[in-house]
């Protein structure tokens, strides 16, 4: 069994010679100190990054969304980094790095005999890192590489954040900037949050293990979404995609919005009249039957945001429309209806 220890003066630790022998104190949980043989080993291998780059795939664009971090590594790309030799000074033709995920539920080896490492000379490798082939599909978050020398193993040293892109495919407003927008793309789970400004004020926040190709999203502020991706929600990114705007109401339109927020407030002072009229009759509070609870997908999480609503069965062509209608009339608000015919209105006239 051995026993590794750390020097605490590091020019003493450099004195040290290979092979020597010493004499160390260990010092034990209940206070106890005892003395044991010791012997020098030969230095654990060291390494100090000095360059590092990301070779974007040939389907990279498609994503439409611009990383604003040069530590994420989107998951189709390759990473080029560049090591100096430290301890030993020079590298050996068997030098072998390990790449891991940081809880180490994904590792991978590269060498120079499979191709990972290629020397620039005895001091200098070029190491090449491609994720998708050597993690597959479900790995993401931080990276972190170490060396592999016969001597023993280097220290974890951080490497790069791994990063699953969704495809972002449109974005569809409407002429109201109060009024939300339609966001279409495909993996669209791998959006933690949307918000139509860099500051991230009011975020709509994508439900986890979102199926959807579709959901609703905050106008832009100033022509552009930012993301927060579910791999690494501390950073904001921007999605590069060209808003389409919906022309605004007619007239005509308008006037039948006008006309049908009229008769829901016409209904509504009716049943404020009949109850009112029921607890002058009985002398009490009138009782309330409880309110319709609209029924919800099992597993479908509903997750609000001011008065937005996000739902799975948003994707499909006017059930969004209709159901963000429903939620909002329910909640008995004469604006958030008018504004809701008025969204309904602009989107239903052309298909979305």
């Amino acid at each position: 069994m051995k026993l590794p220890v750390v020097a605490q003066d590091a020019r003493a630790a450099a004195a040290l010679q290979q092979g020597a022998t010493a004499i160390a104190k260990v010092t034990l949980y209940d206070g106890r100190v005892i003395t044991l043989n010791a012997s020098v080993d030969e230095p654990r291998p060291s390494v100090k990054i000095i360059g590092k780059s990301v070779r974007a795939s040939a389907s990279s664009g498609i994503s439409n969304i611009r990383l604003t971090n040069q530590d994420e590594l989107p998951q189709d790309a390759k990473l080029m980094f560049s090591i100096l030799a430290q301890t030993p000074r020079k590298f050996a033709r068997d030098v072998q790095i390990e790449v891991a995920t940081a809880d180490d539920s994904f590792s991978t080896t590269l060498s120079v005999g499979n191709g990972g490492i290629t020397l620039e000379n005895t001091k200098v490798a070029v190491a090449t890192l491609d994720p998708a082939k050597a993690f597959g599909s479900s790995a993401f978050g931080p990276l972190q590489f170490r060396m592999l020398a016969k001597g023993g193993t280097g220290d974890w040293q951080p490497l790069a954040t791994l990063v699953r892109l969704p495809v972002l495919t449109g974005l569809i407003c409407p002429s109201t900037p109060e009024l939300a927008c339609k966001l279409s793309g495909s993996s669209l789970y791998l959006v933690a949050s949307v918000s139509g400004n860099a500051q991230f004020d009011h975020p709509v926040r994508v439900p986890d293990g979102f199926p959807g190709f579709s959901l609703p999203v905050p106008h832009p502020t100033d022509g552009q979404l930012y993301v927060k991706l579910r791999d690494d929600p501390s950073v904001v990114n921007s999605a590069s995609l060209g808003t389409q705007q919906l022309p605004p109401p007619s007239a005509e339109e308008d006037a039948r919005a006008v006309a049908r927020q009229a008769a829901v407030s016409a209904e509504n002072d009716s049943v404020a009249s009949s109850d009112a009229n029921q607890l002058l009759q009985t002398g009490g509070a009138a009782e309330q039957p409880p309110a319709p609870q609209t029924p919800r997908a099992q597993g479908t999480p509903a997750q609000a945001q001011d008065q937005l609503q996000i739902d799975p069965s948003y994707n499909s062509e006017n059930g969004g429309v209709k159901r963000l209608k429903g939620e909002v009339r329910r909640s008995g608000s004469p604006d958030l209806i008018a504004r809701s015919l008025r969204w309904r209105s602009e989107i239903s006239r052309p298909s979305i």
